[in-house]
């Protein structure tokens, strides 16, 4: 049986819609898979970090990310630390397992999980079939797999950790190449709203945070209003079905 939220999780919950687009997004999209889902729901979510798009969700989490190593790592606040696991412990209430392994050599059982979620994490992996594949085996027979990624047609490759960013075409090659139905939906419109509410995460300048805030919320309307594109969208949320 699942625990109640704890203070922190409400408190991210109430706030949530200030956030920017693809972290509300990526809540909702799981949210829904959890629910179609028999109870329990086991959900592994590879590239975690702190997952907080799992947060208050009715599923059984298990957390997995490489360990921090690098400077790199460290500047682009990537991967995995003790500090940031025992801080997972204390604030969140339905995490099962945090583990720091490498998704391609962790040992998982095969056919464990209901759903498995790479949220910003594909573009990073050099073997990316093979973790696709991975994916695959350790799903149940029903099983969902749902990710996101940069467009690779509108976000070109700047970040010195991004091993590729993809097309829609060429992120549906991949996951077809493992499952048999594969998504792909584009989303978070590129305007002037979602460039400042990137940096939103800024508590030592509270105006500019303020500010930042704000033009998520309204870039959260925008992206109600009109119609994602190829052309027009930063990011791309993938969903594919082992069965």
């Amino acid at each position: 049986m699942l625990s109640r939220n704890t203070w922190f999780e409400r408190l991210y919950l109430a706030g949530e819609l200030l956030l920017p687009y693809h972290m509300v997004r990526v809540r909702h999209d799981i949210k829904a898979l959890v629910t179609g889902c028999p109870s329990p729901v086991r959900l592994l979510d590879v590239g975690a970090r702190k997952s907080h798009y799992t947060i208050g969700l009715a599923a059984e989490v298990y957390l997995l990310d490489v360990y921090r190593q690098t400077a790199l790592q460290t500047e682009l606040g990537l991967g995995a630390t003790h500090e940031l696991l025992a801080q997972c412990r204390r604030r969140r209430s339905n995490v099962r397992e945090y583990r720091i392994q490498d998704f391609l050599e962790a040992d998982l059982p095969n056919g464990f999980f209901d759903i498995v979620t790479a949220v910003e994490v594909i573009e990073h992996v050099a073997n990316a079939s093979r973790f696709v594949e991975k994916a695959f085996r350790v799903l149940k027979p029903a099983g969902v797999l749902y990710l996101t990624t940069p467009n690779g047609a509108t976000i070109p490759n700047r970040n010195p950790d991004h091993v590729r960013h993809y097309a829609a075409g060429e992120l549906e090659t991949l996951l077809l190449s493992q499952f048999p139905r594969v998504e792909i939906k584009h989303g978070e419109i590129k305007t002037a709203c979602w460039r400042r509410g990137m940096g939103f995460w800024r508590p030592r300048q509270p105006l500019s945070m303020g500010a930042s805030l704000l033009a998520n919320l309204v870039n959260q309307l925008e992206n109600c209003w009109r119609q994602p594109t190829a052309v027009n969208s930063a990011r791309l949320f993938a969903t594919a079905w082992k069965a």
